[in-house]
This record gives structure tokens, C-alpha cells and sequence, in this order.
């Protein structure tokens, strides 16, 4: 099966080093390594922009062979592939193949005529509840695929007293901003002398960011790490106990609200207890969840007073993060562009969708008059049966 990946998330620009990624662009990495392992998969990408493939390789992701093709002036070309998986914030893309998926971080766009695509994915609850209500159109729910196989946990008495904030430093009007100055005051206020709060993060927007330092201002018990390698990032996650973030807090727009927090699950599989903001897709995954400062600060102080529940919290949402790892989130991908569809619902031009079915749920029954014999028909009907067996297929002789 042939499916081209239409996406904006892979392109050089924007791209910095290990752990600042966003959300779309590990997104678009894990959805081209999860296909490109049973399809024939093209990454169609805008045109003049290179993928940084290379940087999907620190996660254990290796898109080296992956094709990649320039969109081009005309989507015509598309129509030779079997699906169109397409994975935009801003552009949508003609559905013109025969099958025509859209992915949705969150739809941004509530007056696209979506009616040519026949299936859609969301990556949280959250999200597939706002295409509901937006457009109309059920979606199916894939979370991100995490590539944690790399994480491993750490008991909580071996760790620090670190609180981490993952996100980069941009402030967009109406964009799922990351609200850095309510984690500073929530940190200054628990007047913790013996605690660090610790962010990682690309600098995106200088004059908030230095809005940002201001805030901190002398406090040297706040750390700042950009541009850092995986094993640093990974580190810092082993090394911290709480897992702190805003983003969605006094939202304006649902828009605004939408996250769902590849961090907060490689926090979990290293051992941390995320509190993040009650908004978004990152609760789904198990997080403490806070809607006020002062909830983030007196959940943060339970757990620093009993340690035995701290301990136990972190064991269980280590192990809770293995679902929504690369391999059981993959799967439930293919699952979903496998899955049997009606396509157009209309009495002359409706018709069904079957995907690729793997071969070990298919069985073969061979009929011959002659198994047994050994020239002819008896040697090319085992020769037959051999080779359904070899390739996967479950073969019964008669």
C-alpha cells in the first residue's frame, strides 16, 4: 500500500536539538517511522523546506530511508497513491485519493470543508470532543507514539529535589503558550531552599524570554538548559521528582488549551509525577492535575511531605507510561488505516474500504485432487502451500 504523509512538522527550520522538539514535530516522526515499517510510505513535505529527519534519529527513530518529495505546484501526483495521511495545523490539503485521512492537533480551522477526507485522527479525548463539536465528524483517538525505550526509571529516593518544566519560549496571542512566569511565582512561593526548578526549552521569542528572566531575577535556585543533547534531557528527567506545567492555564480560546504533553509521558517513564494544568490532552495520560496555582503548590507539598505516597505514585505511573509508548500507540495507528470504511455515503458513488490484512489473520484453504502425487499438479500445489506458509499465511491442504 502506498501512502503519502502530507506534513509541515518535519522541515529544517525551527528544529532545535534533543528534548525542545514540539509536540507536531515528534508527532509527524513517530507517525512516518510507525508506517514506513508496513507501507510503502512518501513524506510529502512544503516545498523549499528540507526534512530534518536527522534529528528523529536521537529518539530512536531512524527516517535515513524514508523518500520525501517537495509538494509541488499541483497535488495531481497524489492521486497514484492508495492514502493520504495529512498532518497540518494551517493548510489542507485536496483529498484526492482513494482514501483521505486528517490528523488533527486540534481543528484551528473550524470552517474547513473537511467532507472529502473519510477518516480522522486526534491526538487526545480532548481534541477528537472539539472535531465533534466543530465539524460534526467522530475521530479516532491515536496518542502520540513516545519513544521512551530509551528512559529508564529511577527510584524516588535516588533522585534530586528537581522540579522540570519542559517547553519552549514563545508567547503567541491565542497560541497553547507554556505560561513559564505562573511556574516562577508558583516555585517562589513554596519557599523551598533546598529545591531547584529546572527549565528546558529553545528560546523562540527573546523579548519573552527575557519577560521570563526578569521574573526569575536573582533566584539561583532556577536553572535555564536550551540547545542540550538527549542524554542531558534524559538526565534531567532521572534526575527530577515533579514534572511541573501551565500551559492552558486562564485560556481564552479551547485552542489555547490544547497540549498533550510528550513530556509529561517521558517524565512518567523516568520516574517523575507530572502536575500539569487540568486542560488539554495531557490529563488523559494520568497526570495530578491542577486548575489554580495554589492547587499545583498544595499538591506539590503533599507529595514532598509523604514520601512513601510519592514513591508509589511514581512507580505506578512509570508503568502507566508504557501505553502510550511508541510500539502499543503505532499499532493502534495501523489499526486505524486498516480498519474497513464506507467511503462516500451515497447510493451510485459509495463504496468500501478494505486496507492490507495482515497475512497470519487470513487463512488459506488449498483444494487439490492431488497432494500426494509427485510430478505435476502434487508439486506445484505443496510448492504453493510452502510458500503461503513462508510469507505468514495460515494454510490448510484438503
Amino acid at each position: 500500500m502506498k501512502i503519502a504523509v502530507v506534513c509541515s512538522h518535519v522541515g529544517s527550520h525551527g528544529i532545535q536539538f534533543s528534548g525542545q522538539h514540539g509536540g507536531g514535530e515528534l508527532f509527524t516522526f513517530a507517525v512516518l517511522k510507525a508506517l514506513d515499517q508496513f507501507y510503502d510510505v512518501t513524506a510529502v513535505i512544503p516545498n523549499g523546506v528540507y526534512p530534518a529527519f536527522d534529528q528523529a534519529a536521537d529518539y530512536g527513530m531512524d527516517l535515513y530511508g524514508i523518500k520525501w518529495k517537495p509538494m509541488g505546484d499541483t497535488t495531481d501526483w497524489l492521486r497514484s497513491f492508495d492514502v493520504m495521511l495529512a498532518i497540518n495545523h494551517d493548510w489542507l490539503p485536496a483529498p484526492i485519493c482513494r482514501r483521505n485521512i486528517l490528523a488533527r492537533f486540534f481543528p484551528q480551522h473550524p470552517e474547513w470543508d473537511v467532507s472529502g477526507y473519510d477518516t480522522f485522527i486526534a491526538i487526545s479525548k480532548f481534541t477528537a470532543d472539539w472535531i465533534k463539536k466543530y465539524q460534526g465528524v467522530e475521530a479516532d483517538v491515536v496518542y502520540p507514539p513516545v519513544p521512551i525505550q530509551d528512559i529508564e526509571p529511577v527510584q524516588w529516593d535516588r533522585k534530586q529535589n528537581i522540579i522540570l518544566c519542559v517547553g519552549r519560549f514563545f508567547d503567541v496571542p491565542g497560541g497553547n503558550n507554556k505560561n513559564h512566569i505562573v511556574v516562577v511565582n508558583a516555585f517562589k512561593d513554596m519557599m523551598l531552599p533546598d529545591w531547584q526548578l529546572h527549565f528546558v526549552g529553545a528560546v523562540q521569542h527573546p523579548e519573552y524570554y527575557q519577560r521570563v528572566r526578569e521574573a526569575v531575577g536573582d533566584d539561583r535556585r532556577i536553572v535555564f538548559h536550551h540547545n542540550i543533547v538527549r542524554q542531558e534531557y534524559i538526565h534531567l528527567l532521572q534526575s527530577a521528582k515533579f514534572i511541573w506545567a501551565a500551559t492552558g492555564y486562564q485560556a481564552q480560546k479551547p485552542s489555547s488549551r490544547e497540549h498533550y504533553g510528550v513530556f509529561a509521558v517521558e517524565g512518567m517513564a523516568a520516574g517523575c509525577v507530572p502536575i500539569v494544568h487540568n486542560s488539554g490532552g495531557t490529563p488523559e495520560v494520568g497526570c495530578l492535575v491542577w486548575d489554580e496555582p495554589d492547587e499545583l503548590i498544595s499538591e506539590t507539598t503533599r507529595l514532598i511531605g509523604d514520601n512513601e505516597m510519592a514513591m508509589a505514585l511514581s512507580h505506578q505511573l512509570a508503568e502507566k507510561a508504557q501505553e502510550f509508548s511508541f510500539v502499543p500507540q503505532a499499532q493502534r495507528l495501523v489499526e486505524v488505516i486498516e480498519k474497513p470504511i464506507a467511503i462516500y455515503h451515497h447510493p451510485e458513488k459509495a463504496r468500501i474500504y478494505v486496507g492490507a490484512v495482515a497475512p497470519q489473520k487470513i487463512k488459506v484453504a488449498l483444494l487439490s485432487d492431488s497432494p500426494d502425487i509427485t510430478t505435476g499438479f502434487g508439486v506445484v500445489s505443496r510448492m504453493l502451500g510452502t510458500g503461503l506458509k513462508t510469507i505468514g499465511y495460515n494454510v490448510f491442504s484438503f
